[in-house]
This record gives structure tokens, sequence and C-alpha cells, in this order.
């Protein structure tokens, strides 16, 4: 009924799964602001684009660190969700002709609060390395717990819940966060196209530094900035024709002609 141009859809790759068919239905393109999942774009609709990295790289480095360090078995605790599922995924796959022995893995939802259990098994499993796929608040709760059951790894790799490093060294106090690994979406330090702008704007806007303010965001308001140029570079391109066929914005952005935008350099790997 808003009759809009063009919607952007909601936060995170469950969301965006959801709104993909009602977007197909009304053609609209769908830039996937912060759907980071491929399982998402791999779903059979061809009215859609990623805009931020896959979520299964975050912690590409891990295996390789491991390697390094002569760790020999890891275990996962892992947030029961497309992105976190795809992160283990791929980690378990590129742990495979290492040495390293998957003592198990554990899921869990979204909101747990007791965690017990699962460190119980962990425990029990005695890996080398504890890799944690879990966000802000559960990752808070999951490491306190863990320290509370004394679970010390050799090393520590959090997926996600690092985001906002001062919320989670708050949360979880400076002798639990030491060491851990974590992944970083954005920083407003990279001299990537538009950065030095968009964090000028929005500290002017939101009165907030978009990374560890008040009103921080761990780098999401970045990937909807960085959707935003997507958009903007598609129709500077096509003009009015791409908001009445929007399948042209995804063609244009799938072309290769955008190389750079805010969170760095842009490519669509075309088999999701």
């Amino acid at each position: 009924s808003d009759k809009a141009d063009f919607v952007l859809p909601p936060y995170g790759s469950g969301s965006t799964s959801v709104v993909v068919p009602i977007f197909k239905k009304y053609n609209y393109a769908l830039i996937g602001a912060s759907a980071s999942s491929e399982s998402v774009y791999s779903s059979g609709y061809d009215n859609m684009v990623m805009a931020v990295p896959s979520s299964s790289k975050f912690l590409a480095g891990v295996p390789d660190i491991v390697s390094a360090a002569k760790y020999t078995s890891v275990s996962f605790v892992t947030l029961d969700n497309p992105s976190s599922l795809d992160s283990e995924a791929y980690l378990t796959k590129n742990f495979k002709g290492r040495k390293i022995t998957i003592k198990g893995s554990q899921k869990f939802s979204f909101g747990n609060r007791d965690f017990t259990s699962i460190w119980t098994k962990v425990k029990k499993q005695n890996p080398d390395v504890v890799i944690l796929s879990a966000f802000g608040g559960d990752a808070v709760t999951a490491m306190k717990q863990a320290a509370e059951q004394k679970i010390s790894p050799k090393m520590w790799a959090l997926f996600a819940g690092a985001w906002r490093n001062d919320v989670f060294n708050a949360g979880v106090g400076a002798k639990i966060a030491e060491c851990v690994i974590g992944d970083s979406q954005w920083d407003p330090k990279l001299k990537t196209t538009g950065a030095p702008e968009f964090f000028k704007a929005y500290k002017k806007l939101v009165k907030s530094d978009p990374i560890t303010g008040p009103a921080g965001s761990d780098g999401s308001a970045a990937w909807g900035f960085g959707a935003g140029q997507l958009l903007t570079a598609a129709l500077d391109n096509l003009g009015e024709p791409g908001l009445k066929n929007q399948m042209k914005i995804i063609n244009y952005l799938k072309s290769g002609k955008v190389t750079e935008f805010v969170l760095g350099k842009y490519g669509v790997d075309t088999r999701t």
C-alpha cells in the first residue's frame, strides 16, 4: 500500500529467507544487506544478490591457525541458525586432511540462558580448541558459564559474539576475553569507498560511533549503507528502467561492473 519504489529486507539470514518469495511476488529486487548465509541465495530465486561476505568464511583463517599451533582436536558449540551453521560446515570441511579431530558439535537456540549441559559435554571431550558461534548476549552468557565450569581450551575462536568488542569485554571481563580469536565485519579505519563519509554522516545523524557508541551496531549499519551504495550504483547506470524492471538491478550487480564499496572489494559468486 506504500507503493515503495524499492524495499530493503529485514536483518539476518533467517528473516531474509522468509521474505524472499514476497519480494519475488511483487517484482522487487532483494539486495541482501545483512543476510550472510549462502543458503538464502541458493534457494532457487533469481531476484536477489548478496551484499555482505559469506558467513561460511567469517572464521576462514582458523584452520590454518589451529594447524600452525599444532592443536589436534576441536569442539563446536553453535547457534542453530543459517549463518552459524554455514560457518561450522565450512570449518569442518577445511579441518579434514589436517590431522585434526572434531570431538563434537553442540547446538543451541537464540536466547539460551543455561549452557550447563553443553559445557559438561565439551569438558568431557577435552578439545584443544573450542569454536563458539553466538551473538551478543548469548556469547557473553556462554563464555561466563564456560569459565564457571573451568572450560579452558588452549584456544577459543568466537563467531559473531565479539563484533561489539566493548560490549563483549564488559560482559565477560578482561580475564575471560583475553586471547579469544574473533571475526570483525567492518572498521571505520578501512580506506574503502565511502567509508570516511559514512562514518562522519552516521556520527552526525545518530550522535554515536557506528561501532562502539551507545547506538553502535557492530558494523551492521555499514552493511546497510553498503547495500545502498550498490543500489545507487545500479540506478546511476540504469536510471528509471531499473526500478520498473528490477531484475535489471540484479543483473547489473552480477555483471562485475561494481568492484568496491564500503565493506571492501565487491564481487558476486554466480553459483549462489
